[in-house]
């Protein structure tokens, strides 16, 4: 169940990521609708459904290619009441992850809804970088260390908690320090383009 909470996680996350690209193509078409008088919750309206009718669609395939595959590297299974409880937990998660995939995608399209049309209509988004990114990254590195502490203090107990968490962890941190590390580089190479 961690694993497959974490993969549950990686998808939110990376379904966020393709939204908000997404959304940052679509800047000058907002503007422009915000622009001739849309009003907001047409707007929002138009961005959910763009944004969760693939979501919503993409469920059924995935529910089956899931169940059959499962089925495929298992082999037949008997019917009991086991079987009958992984059905309802599986049911239940996939509301789980349907609805978090929902809200992945409403926060992606927040940020671009929320922003005035004079931005909206610029050809570059603005650089500005608030101080709540700042604040995650650090609360996410603070997180990490504290899952190798755990780690290292358990010396090879089975891990629990925060240590099962350790792995994910430490590869989002590594990837935080990364991106931060190009950024400077990543800035000059754009103001010489």
């Amino acid at each position: 169940p961690l694993g497959a909470a974490q993969l549950v996680l990686l998808g939110w996350f990376a379904l966020f990521l393709v939204i908000r690209a997404t959304a940052m193509a679509r800047r000058q078409d907002v503007g422009m609708l915000k622009l001739r008088g849309i009003p907001s919750r047409g707007l929002w309206a138009l961005m959910i459904e763009q944004s969760t009718v693939p979501v919503l669609l993409g469920a059924p395939i995935g529910v089956l290619l899931g169940f059959f595959g499962a089925r495929f590297l298992a082999g037949p299974v008997q019917q009991s009441d086991e079987f009958r409880q992984a059905i309802q937990l599986a049911g239940a998660s996939l509301v789980v992850v349907v609805l978090g995939s929902v809200i992945a995608a409403l926060i992606a399209e927040r940020r671009t809804l929320a922003t005035p049309v004079i931005d909206l209509l610029r050809r570059t988004p603005p650089r500005r970088r608030g101080w709540r990114g700042d604040v995650t990254d650090l609360v996410l590195l603070a997180i990490a260390v504290a899952g190798i502490v755990q780690v290292r203090a358990t010396k090879g107990d089975t891990a629990s908690g925060l240590a099962a968490l350790t792995p994910g962890l430490v590869a989002l941190a590594v990837g935080l320090l990364a991106a931060r590390a190009f950024m400077p580089a990543a800035a000059a190479t754009v103001d010489s383009a």
